[in-house]
């Protein structure tokens, strides 16, 4: 089940490669993002998951964003080849993302599921074994059928 919407998603650039640096922000409005916190090897089973069905989330409207928690600069190759990645993977600003969204979820494994409006609406904790994709599923789709999502939040600095 999807919580209310009340804990903004914790804002943060990165970069995946060589590609310019970029935000979270920049997806508010346009995706919902499924940030998964991972640790290797114990992650492996459940990145490969997401990996192998990576279509049918973007399908979905949904970006995933890969940040591995030891903020290894070498994160795409530990990953290795097969099965091909091509959701983004944080390979600069790791760190940080992991610091601020690990407050809310100490676990080996995490996937903050972020709605278009840059709302936290469902945390999931495991080890990273492949589990169900059956209730991610349901709780994006039940973010799609929302009628009228909440405004999103104001930008604002500490």
């Amino acid at each position: 089940a999807l919580e209310r919407p009340w804990l903004v998603a914790p804002d943060a650039s990165f970069a995946v490669g060589p590609t310019p640096p970029r935000a979270m922000t920049e997806y508010r409005g346009r995706r919902i993002v499924l940030l998964v916190l991972y640790a290797l090897p114990a992650s492996r089973p459940r990145v490969n998951q997401l990996a192998q069905n990576y279509d049918i989330l973007v399908t979905l409207g949904v970006e995933v964003i890969a940040v591995p928690v030891d903020a290894a600069t070498d994160a795409l190759r530990a990953l290795g080849a097969e099965p091909r990645i091509l959701f983004p993977v944080v390979t600069d600003g790791a760190a940080e993302i992991a610091a601020a969204y690990g407050l809310f979820a100490a676990a080996p494994h995490a996937e903050f599921l972020i709605d278009r409006q840059g709302y936290v609406r469902a945390i999931a904790r495991s080890r990273g074994e492949a589990g169900e994709l059956n209730p991610l599923l349901a709780a994006i789709q039940q973010l799609n059928e929302e009628k009228s999502p909440p405004s999103a939040p104001e930008e604002h600095v500490h």
